[in-house]
């Protein structure tokens, strides 16, 4: 039969435990209280509706649950289907992208006579 090994072992457990504990105490004492920070305050309805504005040139694109607005090379307008998938980091990326994108194809579509978004509808 084996011995059951006692946690923690009698050797490592001081025998002043009591002392110990009470400088503990007063060490604590002796510090500063810390401050307790609290969360910022809830936002209002305006400002989750300017949150989802994103300014390109003189335009504002709104976004949404859907996600932004994609023009197409063709001038047909989309979204992009995995939106509500991506993280944060993901979607700020995205939006980046894509804001570049879209104002180089509503440039070129303009010059060829195409207003975006009224193909095919």
């Amino acid at each position: 039969m084996s011995a059951v090994p006692q946690f923690p072992p009698p050797h490592v457990i001081p025998d002043d435990e009591p002392a110990q504990s009470t400088n503990r105490e007063r060490n604590e004492e002796a510090q500063p209280p810390q401050e307790t920070l609290a969360l910022p305050a809830p936002q209002t309805e305006a400002e989750k509706e300017a949150a989802k504005k994103l300014e390109v040139g003189a335009e504002a694109l709104k976004l949404d649950h859907l996600g932004p607005l994609v023009i197409n090379s063709d001038g047909t307008l989309s979204r992009i289907h995995n939106w509500p998938d991506m993280t944060p980091q993901e979607r700020e990326r995205t939006i980046k992208v894509l804001g570049k994108r879209n104002k180089l194809r509503t440039e070129s579509l303009l010059a060829q006579g195409i207003q975006p978004g009224t193909v095919g509808n």
